[in-house]
């Protein structure tokens, strides 16, 4: 059921963002385009392809918190690359925020019970256990062994 009013709430967002359309220089008329976060090769896909259909804008939305000190790996290569182009990633307050405001605030911290319930549930039989990583002298990981505590 939880996961149900994620996507429901996800799709409101995402609808919420529709895209706006843009006359480019050659007559093509291209759209704003919104990709959702997934920490997937796909997400790298779809932004590729919104960048190579000229959208003017290519909006990420997120279905889970994430803030500036935790940028994910995947996004933070597109930010690289941005820089590495001579291009600018500029950190700026979200001037929408006022207007989402509480009920953003509500469910973030709705979410952040969620996953930390689901989290604790999930990995509450660790609790039990030792972990022992094997490796090679050049540090690639062999395997991973969870040992029962005694």
């Amino acid at each position: 059921m939880g996961k149900q009013v994620w996507i429901v709430l996800a799709s409101i967002v995402l609808t919420a963002c529709a895209g706006q359309q843009h006359t480019l220089s050659n007559g093509v008329i291209a759209a704003d385009r919104a990709v959702t976060f997934t920490d997937m090769r796909r997400f790298d896909q779809e932004v590729a392809a919104a960048m190579r259909g000229q959208a003017p804008a290519v909006t990420v939305t997120f279905l889970a918190p994430t803030t500036v000190n935790q940028i994910p790996e995947r996004l933070g290569t597109w930010f690289t690359m941005i820089e590495e182009y001579q291009g600018t990633v500029a950190l700026q307050r979200d001037p929408e925020e006022r207007t989402r405001g509480m009920i953003t605030e509500v469910l973030s911290l709705l979410w952040t019970a969620y996953k930390a319930i689901e989290n604790r549930l999930l990995y509450s039989p660790a609790g039990q256990y030792n972990a022992t990583i094997y490796h090679a002298s050049n540090g690639t990981i062999s395997r991973v062994v969870f040992t029962r505590k005694s």
